[in-house]
């Protein structure tokens, strides 16, 4: 049992945390070996891979991008405001050529996140027939925890259904 929650804790700190199998080793859970021969047997690399690629994931991290364009956009347009004030013309059709293109990369990112959110939505049916799976093998497993977790199912699968 101990080994197992060794392994247990081994998997969040590697596909949760993005820890090494070495890092690991030096906090004493298991030797590094061993840690490999989990994550190659377990499929921990995929896993965490999947988890770090989800949409959710990459949604932030588009937002992340735009956040960063809309600080420089804004940043510009104090410089452009300043360059006309200045009567600048040379600085000002500068400023405004790179407002253009930070403009036109924001909108081409926002096209790809909106992008991202509609192809990776699944359908109720899909979501429906995994839920479905989900609750037959807990049933098979634990007859009496599926009882318990009725009501829960309900509530889950009506909440769903009002999203998609």
């Amino acid at each position: 049992m101990a080994k197992k929650n060794e392994r247990l804790l081994a998997k969040e700190l590697f596909v949760n945390q993005g820890l090494t199998a070495k890092a690991i080793a030096q906090k004493g859970l298991a030797a590094e070996k061993t840690i490999g021969v989990w994550v190659k047997k377990y499929g921990w690399k995929k896993l965490r891979d999947a988890k770090q690629n989800s949409t959710d994931n990459r949604a932030e991290r588009i937002g992340q991008v735009i956040e960063t364009l809309t600080e420089q956009r804004l940043e510009l347009f104090t410089a452009i405001a300043e360059a006309k004030k200045a009567k600048d013309n040379e600085q000002l059709a500068q400023l405004q050529k790179e407002a253009v293109g930070i403009d036109d990369a924001i909108s081409k990112w926002n096209k790809a996140l909106e992008n991202l959110n509609k192809d990776n939505r699944i359908s109720l049916s899909v979501y429906l027939e995994v839920m479905e799976d989900i609750f037959r093998n807990l049933q098979a497993y634990d007859t009496g925890l599926h009882l318990k977790t009725l009501d829960f199912q309900e509530e889950h699968l009506n909440t769903i259904s009002m999203k998609l």
